[in-house]
């Protein structure tokens, strides 16, 4: 099983800001739920769909990231998917979520929040600075 691949990118919205909790060991976890939009051929016409994805952030990047992971806010991710079970009831249950490996904050700068305080940010590694628009490509 050593050469299995188990990789996922994707670049949505946030569906309810970022929910930060410590295990009973003291480590942080940050879990949020992403929307990811696309279209559908149904017939002549596309139409728009949705899927949505739980999504866990562990470590320090949690509590650096938490204050900026606001609903709305549009948010790159990549990770690795992860299946939990457990059993409820007698029942076997589970569940995929993603296991976020790297967030990178997408968008316009939010009001409150100056470039400056963006750009020097050590304990948000996944902070950049943002540049004009107009660089052409």
């Amino acid at each position: 099983m050593g050469n299995d691949v188990n990789q996922v990118m994707l670049v949505g919205r946030l569906t309810r800001s970022g929910e930060l909790r410590y295990t009973t060991g003291g480590s942080p976890i940050l879990t949020f739920s992403l929307a990811n939009g696309y279209q559908i051929k149904k017939g002549e016409n596309w139409e728009d769909a949705v899927s949505f994805f739980n999504c866990q952030l562990w470590g320090k990047r949690a509590e650096a990231l938490a204050p900026y992971l606001m609903k709305g806010k549009q948010i790159a991710i990549t990770g690795q998917l992860r299946q939990e079970r457990w059993t409820k009831d007698g029942e076997t249950r589970s569940r995929v979520i993603i296991n976020v490996s790297s967030l990178q904050l997408l968008g316009k700068k939010e009001e409150g929040i100056s470039q400056e305080q963006n750009i020097n940010n050590h304990d948000a590694p996944d902070a950049l600075p943002q540049f004009d628009d107009d660089i052409p490509f």
